[in-house]
């Protein structure tokens, strides 16, 4: 999943699938059972420069999706639901919040928001009571729980509550990630994430005969 803040993303894949992405995209990748994929910046872009700004996250799928048919999802900035909390803006990337869901396909259970707090505002956001939950402050400083989250900083909090408190100190740009832990174990070798070594050679054969597409052009 990639979230993009500045510049523009070009992605190409197995399957046929293109997309460029611009300020306030979000490019959704499911690999499941396999894919192909490239992932740079258009020539356009390259030729007249310019500043780039994202975040890029894997999400695990549990072992009963882990061959689900791969896709692509290009969600337009302009498709997010807006939400507030309190004194904060919220754009609803993922999954579902105060009535409203996120245009994104999930197979895992997620919830990503991406705020904005003025300073000195305060919010209260709902998480729900399983979920594990962090926040990532991209700009700003915000206030939590007694702790100072700055600029380029991430917290993790404790699986005891179902809200998150913040404050802002400072005019601050932030990103909520919370999910349901899907409790099984974790196999990984490069690109490849399974839940045993022998998946891992499985789907490393796979890809070298070829069964996960080609990358063409």
């Amino acid at each position: 999943m990639t979230l993009l803040f500045k510049g523009e993303v070009l992605h190409h894949d197995s399957m046929g699938n293109t997309g460029n992405l611009k300020a306030g995209d979000v490019q959704w990748m499911t690999a499941g059972k396999g894919i192909v994929h490239s992932e740079g910046v258009p020539p356009a872009f390259l030729e007249k420069g310019g500043e780039m700004e994202l975040i890029q996250l894997w999400v695990n799928l549990p072992r009963s999706a882990k061959q689900h048919e791969p896709r692509y999802q290009d969600l337009r900035a302009e498709n997010f639901p807006l939400v507030k909390a309190g004194d904060a803006s919220l754009k609803l990337i993922a999954g579902s919040y105060d009535d409203k869901t996120s245009p994104a396909q999930l197979l895992t259970p997620v919830l990503i928001l991406h705020g904005r707090l003025d300073k000195d505002g305060k919010s209260i956001i709902t998480i729900p009571n399983e979920y594990n939950s962090t926040v990532y402050t991209l700009k700003g400083l915000l206030s939590t729980d007694g702790y100072e989250v700055h600029e380029r900083h991430l917290i993790w909090f404790k699986e005891d509550g179902s809200t998150i408190e913040l404050e802002a100190k400072e005019d601050s740009e932030f990103i909520v990630l919370a999910g349901l832990p899907i409790q099984e174990p974790v196999a990984s070798y490069g690109p490849f994430v399974m839940n045993s070594k022998t998946e891992l050679i499985e789907a490393l054969e796979e890809y070298r005969e070829g069964k996960m597409g080609v990358l063409e052009g």
